[in-house]
C-alpha cells in the first residue's frame, strides 16, 4: 500500500502471538537473534535497488531507525489494525491476515493522519 492501490509486499502475513509475521522473513532473520541484521533483503529476493519497492522499503528502514521495540509493538498491535482484528478480536491465533485487512488498516491510518493534520493546523 502507499500512493498506489497495489500490494507492496506479495507475501502473506500471519497473526502470531507477538504480532504480524511473514514466516519466510522470520526464519531468515531469527538466526541473528538480538544482533544487527546485515542484509534484510537476501540476494535475488525480488527487490532490487532502483525498483519502486526498494525505494519505499529503504524509506521505511530509515524512518524506523532508532525506533524502540515497544513503539513497533504498539504500532503493529493497534486496536484498529489487521493483527488486532485477527488475533485479539476474533481469537484466530496463527491465522492468515488477508491483504484486504492490511489495506483496510492502511486506509484507517491514512485517514487518522489526515484528521490529525487538520486538527493541528
Amino acid at each position: 500500500m502507499g500512493t498506489e492501490d497495489k500490494d507492496l509486499i506479495k507475501e502473506d502475513f500471519y497473526a502470531w502471538r507477538f504480532g504480524p509475521v511473514e514466516p519466510e522473513l522470520y526464519h531468515y532473520c531469527k538466526v541473528y537473534g538480538a544482533d544487527y541484521i546485515q542484509n534484510i533483503f537476501p540476494k535475488n529476493g525480488g527487490v532490487e535497488e532502483g525498483d519502486d519497492e526498494y525505494d519505499i522499503l529503504e524509506r521505511v528502514v530509515e524512518m524506523s531507525e532508532g525506533v524502540r521495540e515497544a513503539s513497533l509493538v504498539s504500532f503493529t498491535h493497534w486496536e484498529k489494525g489487521a493483527w488486532f482484528d485477527i488475533y485479539k478480536r476474533k481469537k484466530r491465533y496463527g491465522s492468515l491476515i488477508s491483504h484486504d485487512l492490511i489495506k483496510k488498516e492502511h486506509e484507517n491510518r491514512v485517514e487518522r493522519h489526515i484528521k490529525k493534520k487538520k486538527n493541528n493546523g
